[in-house]
């Protein structure tokens, strides 16, 4: 297998400031040392998303490498290198390794035996080609050995990384009936990496096998799905997903896909970052689309709070100190964005700063000073501290304490 090119050559769209830390760095170093040892063909490189990233220039997150040795092997390789070892997929083939309190996954070269759609059983290789024919998209097969140099098994990868193009490794309904994730898979790659239209046989075999999504776990569509809609080129891959019935029922029957576009460079303005807004924008307000979210979708309790105050937070009819008083920044502001980019509105560059910026103030009366004043707690206590309240609203948050406190006394009078 020969070199194509050096990780250093310039490729389309990479930079002249790419970090390469992650590639000599001192845990590498060491996992290499341990696996590749006097070999001289690789027995083990780095696969996948971090040779893809640093070829385009973009940051690489992931380390991940593959290796000729089984699963075995590679434990006791690494344990005899006093490289901590986790069996976290042995069955399939990966161990994290953990130098230095960083992870790597490392995967032994497979080859698929039976796949039924969801899962796979494999068997192991040492043939770096026959790997690389089981991967899902052309750009994922590209290896680099510990010298920089970059290989494409497929000949492939490189052309098609070049012109962002998304493609799959051989026949595309082949590779999606062997795990139906794979159709989300393309739009989130497709969102992360493509450029133009998608790849059309890739676009039809998605569209024919969409109503298979639902045979997944929850868990598994939404770690792709919100990687699809926090992606930068959000709105145009979902108005693609809902144009061919890719989970088209999760959205609004008339997907805007000019107000998400409007919110993602509202958000991007305002430095901020919400998928909860980006998943309210895909389901146009509509709250009966929480029920059908929960048929896709398993979101953290957290992503589900804001989505559904969402809801709540659009329809207030408030300022934009005021909401973000009432509801908090994520939501509070969110909402704000959320309401300019469904009507088309502008908003200033002082109003997006003071979302971003404004120190939320907090109400400065509390039950224990109406008790000093001689008010007993219930729901006459309550009364007052909401009208107190209301009063320090519309005097846009100024009163302080002692203000406040007078306010009240005024009321108990």
């Amino acid at each position: 297998m020969n070199s194509v090119r050096r990780i250093t050559d310039r490729v389309a769209g990479a930079g002249d400031d790419v970090s390469l830390d992650w590639l000599n760095s001192p845990e590498t170093d060491l996992i290499f040392d341990a696996l590749q040892g006097d070999a001289d063909e690789p027995q083990i490189m780095f696969v996948g998303g971090c040779v893809r990233n640093a070829l385009l220039g973009v940051p690489v997150v992931d380390v991940d490498l593959a290796t000729t040795h089984h699963p075995e092997d590679v434990a006791e390789r690494l344990r005899a290198a006093q490289i901590k070892v986790v069996p976290t997929g042995i069955d399939h083939g990966t161990v994290t390794a953990v130098v230095n309190g960083k992870s790597f996954e490392i995967t032994t070269l497979r080859r698929d035996v039976e796949t039924n759609g969801r899962h796979a059983v494999v068997a192991f290789t040492d043939d770096w080609a026959e790997d690389a024919a089981r991967r899902d998209f052309t750009i994922n097969t590209l290896l680099m050995d510990e010298w920089g140099n970059v290989y494409d098994p497929l000949r492939s990868g490189i052309i098609d990384l070049e012109a962002r193009r998304v493609v799959f490794v051989g026949d595309p309904a082949t590779r999606i009936a062997e795990d139906y994730l794979r159709i989300l898979r393309f739009f989130r790659f497709h969102a992360q990496y493509g450029a133009g239209a998608p790849d059309p046989s890739a676009l039809a075999a998605c569209r024919n096998a969409a109503p298979q999504i639902k045979t997944l776990s929850r868990e598994r569509i939404t770690q792709e799905f919100l990687k699809i809609i926090g992606a930068e080129n959000a709105a145009d891959t979902f108005r693609i997903m809902y144009d061919n019935e890719i989970m088209a029922d999760l959205a609004n029957p008339e997907f805007d896909d000019n107000a998400l576009r409007a919110l993602i460079g509202l958000q991007n303005r305002s430095q901020t970052r919400s998928v909860a807004a980006r998943l309210y924008c895909i389901c146009g307000g509509r709250e009966e689309k929480i029920e059908i979210a929960d048929e896709y979708l398993l979101l953290s309790k957290m992503l589900r709070r804001n989505f559904e105050s969402l809801f709540e937070a659009v329809q207030a009819p408030m300022n934009i100190r005021e909401r973000l008083y009432h509801y908090g920044r994520e939501v509070g502001g969110q909402s704000i964005l959320l309401l300019a980019a469904m009507r088309g509105a502008k908003i200033s560059d002082d109003d997006l700063a003071l979302i971003r910026e404004w120190d939320i103030p907090k109400f400065p009366l509390a039950g224990s000073d109406l008790q000093k004043l001689g008010v007993e707690p219930g729901p006459h206590m309550g009364e007052i501290l909401d009208q107190v309240e209301t009063w320090w609203i519309e005097w846009e948050f100024r009163p302080d304490h002692g203000a406040c406190v007078d306010r009240a006394k005024e009321m108990i009078k």
